[in-house]
């Protein structure tokens, strides 16, 4: 059974130089430039980040050629142990995303963010999080037909392919039965008008339709990098907070709950009353107040519906 402790997080939580730690190389397992992303937020505490090259599109990719084996934290640990032995060091991040619809509304997508650090010397996993919107993750449609032109020119006027690639692939709801390869008519980094063209007719030899889609590879999509880098430093805070009961870092907040009543009104409004702090080693727990006891009447589905 979880211990719960109802007393504040004070400053023994707070960040202070990781002695376990400092000063160590982090070997990062990564073939889409990650360890670029964040290794100045882990400099800045004494951490020095060295790229390993993993061939980490082994476990998962964003197209549909290579399934995730597990869950988002499983694939990032295991990414990380494969870095460890690749480099034979015992520290080791890495990162993965996921991509999905908002629960709330259905349209907005929102991205969400894990890095771990795996320590294969003291038998630690802690993992840092960070999630927000993604509106700049899209995809379109396209008739690989006689409007393919005109799909294609709408593309061309919502995307800035100088900034953000795209990647075009068979709509396998479209595609009839084929023994092909699931690899077959994907062209990924798409940076030209040019080459979008290209690819959708190449994709289109395996369906009528096509679909476009941003290339959400972290070195092809720069607006990742905010959300990689909220989920770093959430892990650099984890990495210098010991558990109040067992001593070993990691601890951070992990959800939020209750739901606050409307200073105006009294209704219940979605906004927590507390967040959950707990020790992945141990699911030893501290609850602290997530703000003021109420919401405001912004909040409140009564008094601003």
């Amino acid at each position: 059974m979880n211990s719960i402790d109802t007393t504040p997080v004070t400053d023994r939580h707070a960040p202070a130089v990781p002695n376990p730690y400092v000063g160590r190389p982090l070997v990062m397992a990564t073939q889409h430039g990650k360890a670029d992303v964040v290794g100045d937020l882990f400099a800045a505490v004494g951490l020095h980040v060295i790229p390993v090259a993993v061939d980490t599109d082994r476990f998962g990719t964003f197209t549909p050629e290579v399934p995730r084996p597990g869950d988002a934290e499983d694939v990032a640990v295991a990414k990380a142990r494969a870095g460890a032995a690749a480099a034979r060091l015992p520290l080791a991040l890495a990162s993965e995303g996921t991509f999905t619809p908002d629960p709330d509304t259905g349209l907005l997508v929102v991205q969400r963010e894990l890095l771990v650090l795996v320590d294969t010397e003291r038998d630690l996993t802690i993992t840092g999080r960070a999630a927000g919107p993604a509106p700049w993750a899209r995809s379109w449609a396209v008739d690989a037909g006689a409007d393919a032109d005109a799909d294609l020119d709408r593309i061309l006027a919502e995307v800035d392919l100088s900034h953000q690639r795209v990647i075009a692939r068979p709509d396998p709801a479209a595609a009839p039965s084929s023994s092909a390869p699931a690899s077959a008519g994907i062209t990924k980094g798409v940076d030209s008008p040019g080459a979008l063209r290209d690819a959708v007719r190449h994709a289109a030899r395996w369906s009528p339709r096509v679909v476009v889609e941003t290339d959400l590879r972290a070195d092809q999509a720069p607006d990742r990098h905010a959300v990689i880098r909220r989920a770093a430093v959430d892990l650099i805070h984890r990495m210098h907070t010991d558990c109040p009961a067992c001593g070993r870092p990691g601890f951070g907040a992990e959800e939020h709950t209750g739901r606050a009543p409307c200073s105006a009104c009294g209704a219940t409004t979605a906004r927590p009353t507390h967040v959950v702090h707990r020790c992945p080693h141990c699911s030893h727990e501290v609850r602290t107040p997530a703000g003021e006891g109420t919401a405001s009447p912004g909040d409140c589905p009564e008094c601003n519906p």
